[in-house]
């Protein structure tokens, strides 16, 4: 159903509480700037879409029972209020941008936001004063995952990331990422001795370790939470550094054979080598 709300802002700025259980798609009248506002926001749509073809913004209480709220030009949300989501639900989420105001100290903020037909989770955590943040989920490489120092971090992935950006005060915070597809993101765990948050510094164009203070995988789905951020932007999931063994290799041969293939080397010295794997 397409519901086209009346161009008066008497209209589309007092859209009361609502709960949504069915597959709608809002605009305005003749108006694609102004902002569609609820108080309290309930979804409730078991495998439906909501669209909103303008921005809307919710001034209480946020819940995501069942389905998906697209937002094409973002949906901002007060942090001070309850935002709720069902992490165990991937297909329930927000697709598009999620602005977060007011961004609480107490506690942690977790959301379920995604891109077109892809989710994950993003949070923040332990924040030090209020302030206000944007999300966005882009499940592909970024532009840059070459730029590293190697005695740091050994990968960064190139299937997602997120860009985390404070929009307006000071507040440093922990980030929560996770991804709904662990199988396939390119890690086989996320312990502290193997895996870390990235975040892409602009002023030096590469990654830096953004930490891992806690982190857990189940079945398919993966999460870690971040050290304490005092800068944002664009962050992602990688792996430490490569622990290389102290082996001199000075000659090394590959030669083809009936089946398969004769390979010798010759090493000048070996430290700690239970053995070699090819």
């Amino acid at each position: 159903f397409n519901i086209v709300l009346q161009n008066d802002d008497a209209v589309y700025f007092n859209m009361g509480n609502s709960t949504i259980t069915k597959a709608f798609t809002f605009s305005i009248d003749n108006n694609t700037t102004d902002e569609i506002m609820f108080g309290d926001l309930t979804l409730n749509a078991l495998a439906k879409e909501v669209t909103f073809s303008n921005k809307v913004k919710v001034n209480e209480n946020f819940t995501v029972t069942e389905g998906k709220l697209t937002a094409s030009q973002g949906l901002t949300l007060d942090g001070a209020k309850t935002i709720s989501f069902n992490l165990t639900k991937p297909a329930n989420y927000v697709n598009g941008k999620v602005t977060l105001l007011n961004a609480s100290t107490s506690g942690a903020t977790n959301m379920i936001i995604g891109n077109a037909s892809a989710s994950a989770l993003v949070g923040i955590a332990e924040l030090t004063s209020t302030s206000d943040f944007d999300f966005q989920y882009f499940p592909s490489s970024y532009s840059n995952t070459t730029s590293f120092n190697n005695a740091v971090l050994g990968y960064i992935s190139n299937k997602e990331y997120w860009a985390i950006n404070r929009i307006s005060g000071t507040g440093s915070a922990k980030v929560n990422l996770g991804t709904y597809d662990f199988a396939t993101s390119g890690f086989s765990s996320f312990a502290l001795a193997d895996a870390k948050v990235a975040r892409f510094d602009t002023g030096s164009s590469s990654w830096v370790d953004a930490g891992n203070t806690s982190n857990n995988v189940s079945a398919n789905v993966g999460t870690m939470l971040s050290g304490a951020n005092a800068n944002f932007g664009v962050f992602t999931f990688a792996k430490t550094a490569l622990n290389v063994l102290p082996v001199k290799l000075i000659a090394f041969k590959a030669q083809a054979t009936n089946g398969g293939a004769m390979v010798k080397w010759t090493t000048a010295e070996e430290k700690d080598v239970a053995k070699f794997e090819i």
